[in-house]
């Protein structure tokens, strides 16, 4: 039996801000502001369990995210753009698996891995966004045309390793990057 209590408080500021150059070209700029304190309180018990184990985490972050946008419009029907923005999601306390079962040998990890059992908290994910982009109306808007490139670069990406020698649980931790 796990009882598993998140308590989550956040703050946030955010604004967004456009300014027309001239007829056809739009600058945009944002920007958010946040922090988080995130609390975790799980407690075990049962035979699975092999007694109580009673785990507390606390997860807390400040950061700035940023986005830049610029708009050019040559007609009504023909629209080109570029963006560079930022996003990211909250990171969170983790409860280490069940020692007694994924930790036999006592040596501090994860059974058939070398990740530590605990690992405190996941941090955020995040990512920065760079696209380059047109739309068109064609054959009197009847017709229309999206088309994008962009990068995304993310970075402490979690993920869910699940347990190699079957003990029942598993490991979530922030991997690597990605583009």
């Amino acid at each position: 039996q796990t009882d598993e209590r998140w308590f989550v408080k956040q703050k946030a500021i955010f604004g967004e801000s456009s300014y027309t150059l001239f007829d056809k070209l739009t600058l945009t700029a944002g920007a958010r502001k946040y922090d988080y304190d995130r609390f975790e309180y799980a407690a075990r018990t049962g035979a699975f369990n092999r007694g109580r184990s009673l785990n507390e985490e606390r997860t807390t972050e400040k950061d700035e995210l940023y986005k830049l946008n610029a708009t050019y419009s040559p007609s009504e029907n023909a629209m080109v753009y570029a963006t560079y923005s930022e996003g990211f999601r909250l990171g969170q306390p983790i409860t280490p698996p069940a020692q007694i079962y994924c930790d036999v040998n006592n040596d501090g990890l994860f059974d058939g891995t070398n990740l530590p059992m605990n690992q405190g908290s996941l941090k955020s994910d995040s990512l920065a966004n760079y696209e380059l982009g047109a739309k068109f109306g064609l054959l009197d808007n009847r017709m229309t045309i999206n088309a994008a490139v962009y990068n995304i670069d993310w970075k402490n990406i979690p993920v869910t390793i699940a347990s190699p020698v079957a003990c029942g649980d598993s490991l979530q931790v922030n991997a690597g990057k990605a583009r």
